[in-house]
């Protein structure tokens, strides 16, 4: 859901980037927020407040994220961001959309889009 100027639009996907968002794939030094211990892992991903990290094959911690270094939630951050952009790519069509708690009719909804192409966004 989008909420613009014009008020709330509910959105549905025509065509999204093909595959899926991944984390980085290399093993990178982790630091703790004093500065004192560090571990070499990949990151799997973010959820809860808690950072996925592979110290090995197959092994998997979870770290939460105010215990890393400023770097590292910086750099957490900025993958997650990346990952976001990378999600909205593509030609979106609305389903609702409502400005001053009215609905808008059903003929401007059915000619209402939006095209995501890195970080444009078109109106149509």
């Amino acid at each position: 859901m989008i909420v613009a100027a014009m008020g709330v639009i509910a959105l549905s996907p025509v065509s999204l980037v093909s595959g899926s968002v991944h984390a980085e794939e290399f093993v990178r030094r982790w630091i703790d927020d004093s500065g004192g211990r560090s571990i070499k892992a990949k990151f799997l991903g973010y959820r809860d407040g808690l950072v996925g990290l592979e110290t090995s094959p197959g092994k998997h911690i979870k770290v939460p994220i105010d215990r890393l270094c400023e770097g590292d939630q910086k750099y957490v951050e900025s993958v997650l961001r990346t990952a976001d952009v990378v999600r909205f790519q593509g030609v979106w069509r609305a389903r609702a959309s409502e400005a001053g708690g009215e609905p808008a009719p059903a003929d401007v909804i059915e000619r209402l889009g939006f095209e995501f192409e890195g970080k444009t966004v078109i109106v149509s």
